[in-house]
């Protein structure tokens, strides 16, 4: 009975932290998502500089 107890609660423990982790990384860039924004800009920031040529 112990261990089936101890084994519920690591499950919903380790379902707990993968919840978790989702939601940081929603709210987190990779770096790779940041070095795309950043090219983005960069591409966008040419662009308007033409525009006013």
């Amino acid at each position: 009975m112990f261990q089936e107890k101890f084994l519920f609660n690591h499950k919903r423990a380790i379902d707990k932290a993968k919840t978790e982790y989702r939601k940081y990384q929603v709210k987190t860039l990779s770096p790779v998502e940041k070095e795309y924004l950043e090219m983005l800009k960069g591409i966008n920031s040419k662009i308007e500089n033409e525009d006013k040529k």
